[in-house]
């Protein structure tokens, strides 16, 4: 993943410092079939290696009747990639794909109230690290992290509206999933978040919690993905599966996962993606574990 396309504009600059990212057309979205055989869909898709040799790239994926949308944070000229930006591309039957919403543009053009720092102690991606998305009716919400910044997206037309700017709160939100007429937000600081997907704040339903990267609601209760611990931060083997009980406690349903990033259900079960980030020298190679959680109360 990545590539050796150095930036084009502005380098970013943040706590992270290293090399200059490095992007390239590397990124692409599989089908993984009950066999466990892997399938391409679509490919040459924007993505980059940052200053600590991680990579960014295709972050999400969504249906809109029979067609294919995905969501890529790995482009924009910061990455070498100008004409490939951070943004929504539809992918056709045949795994061509083309843009359909500009996120980095938006982004560049619409700042937040509470800019993210650039310098050694900041964290700015100029090009925008749009994060996840949820289909809704004819619009993809989507989830801008380093912005704090909720969009809807109408990939019919291109039209691009912030719905909320949390970046005063800076809570760093990271996944969004559906529930009724309202959305829920796990976000990288700890807190869980809910919204009308109709109008109306951004509530803080619950903190205190460690980094949230997925939610899922599985047998009628949510269930959520810890990727590592506030009081071991940045170490590995400690992310966690919990599920919410009915009277708004937590029971840890899975532990000991290695840097997850993705949790889904199929089937009946849960799947982790884990092995995603952050391994230092010696890299596992990224895997999918089946989680059963039979708690049907």
């Amino acid at each position: 993943m990545g590539g050796d396309r150095e930036p084009t504009c502005e380098p970013a600059d943040n706590m992270f410092g290293g090399p200059s990212y490095r992007g390239g057309l590397s990124g692409r979205v599989s089908r993984i079939h009950p066999d466990g055989r892997r399938e391409t869909v679509a490919r040459g898709l924007a993505s980059f290696v940052d200053g600590t040799n991680e990579v960014l790239g295709p972050s999400d994926i969504e249906w809109i009747g029979d067609t294919l949308y995905v969501l890529t944070e790995g482009g924009g000229c910061t990455r070498g990639l100008p004409h490939h930006p951070a943004g929504i591309l539809r992918v056709g039957r045949n795994g061509s794909s083309r843009y359909v919403a500009d996120i980095t543009a938006f982004i560049r053009a619409n700042p937040v109230a509470v800019e993210p720092a650039c310098g050694p102690t900041g964290d700015c991606e100029p090009d925008g690290v749009p994060h996840s998305m949820v289909a809704v009716g004819p619009y993809l919400y989507v989830v801008e992290t380093n912005h704090n910044s909720i969009l809807r997206v109408n990939p019919g037309n291109g039209h691009i509206r912030r719905l909320h700017d949390l970046s005063v709160e800076d809570p760093a939100p990271i996944r969004i999933i559906r529930k009724g007429d309202h959305a829920l937000v796990g976000t990288f600081d700890g807190d869980l978040l809910g919204m009308s997907l109709f109008g109306g704040p951004v509530s803080f339903l619950e903190s205190g919690l460690n980094p949230v990267v997925d939610l899922v609601r599985f047998r009628s209760r949510l269930h959520l993905l810890e990727t590592f611990t506030w009081a071991d931060p940045w170490v590995g083997n400690a992310g966690r599966v919990l599920r919410r009980n009915g009277d708004g406690s937590w029971t840890e349903v899975a532990s000991g996962l290695n840097y997850p990033i993705g949790l889904t259900r199929w089937r009946g079960d849960l799947y982790v993606s884990q092995n995603s980030y952050l391994q230092g020298p010696v890299r596992r190679k990224g895997e999918i574990v089946r989680i059963r959680d039979r708690d049907r109360h």
